[in-house]
């Protein structure tokens, strides 16, 4: 069984090489077969190398305008993974608004 240095060690390894690549300025499947590794991990700590960089959220983040007064709007657009926008008209319930969202 893998202990914790080990699995830092590895991530530490996995991720200095997504470094070098980027440095290296040659494609990613010349890189991987360089360096002997599987195309599928490298896109594994690749993504897990642009989420430390980015810090990206993983859920919905709250929006502030900066404004004290409420935004008057139309509506609300909510696009979809895919690239499906629904459009709600101004005032549409929390119930619809919670289950359009739950539909991705």
């Amino acid at each position: 069984m893998a202990t914790t240095i080990q699995i830092d060690d590895h991530r530490k390894v996995m991720l200095q090489m997504i470094e070098e690549w980027q440095k290296s300025g040659i494609c990613k499947k010349e890189f991987c077969e360089t360096h002997q590794i599987a195309q599928w991990k490298f896109y594994y700590w690749l993504k897990r190398y642009n989420q430390k960089e980015n810090n990206e959220p993983r859920h919905f983040v709250p929006v502030r305008t900066g404004k004290k007064k409420p935004v008057q709007t139309s509506g609300l657009e909510i696009q979809y993974p895919n690239g499906v926008k629904l459009v709600l008209p101004a005032g549409t319930g929390i119930q619809v608004i919670r289950a359009m969202i739950g539909l991705i």
